[in-house]
């Protein structure tokens, strides 16, 4: 089974920075980026997705990538 896995927690920790800091820097609510920050999500909403990313200046490919569970 392969899977959608985020590389958020690693931005932010690189950076030092926080959940709440980064929420008020791009207006992604708090829910969204938890779940991203911690690969608990079902779904990839477009339009968050490109804030964090233009945020943190990487591409999608950066922000994401698959992992094989088998």
């Amino acid at each position: 089974m392969i899977v959608i896995k985020c590389n958020l927690k690693a931005l932010m920790d690189a950076q030092s920075i926080s959940q709440e800091l980064l929420k008020q820097q791009t207006g992604v609510s708090a829910t969204t980026i938890r779940r991203y920050y911690n690969n608990d999500f079902s779904r990839l909403d477009c339009a968050s997705i490109i804030k964090i990313c233009t945020y943190f200046k990487v591409d999608l490919g950066q922000m994401f990538f698959f992992q094989n569970l088998s």
